[in-house]
């Protein structure tokens, strides 16, 4: 995984597709699931940034 033109993880999927890892490079809050071998479901919930008291 890069960030910024920079390598920023590698390895295996489940090494570097993490929550926090994710929120690190792309800024957006995510959830991740896994069911059994299939692969993992990574759902976006909010940009880092992102104040619900916005209006």
């Amino acid at each position: 995984m890069f960030k910024e033109g920079a390598l920023y993880g590698f390895g295996t999927p489940d090494e570097v597709l993490r929550e926090e890892v994710i929120k690190e490079v792309y800024g957006i809050e995510t959830r991740i699931f896994h069911d059994g071998d299939c692969p993992p479901y990574i759902i976006p919930l909010r940009p880092v940034s992102h104040d619900c008291t916005e209006e």
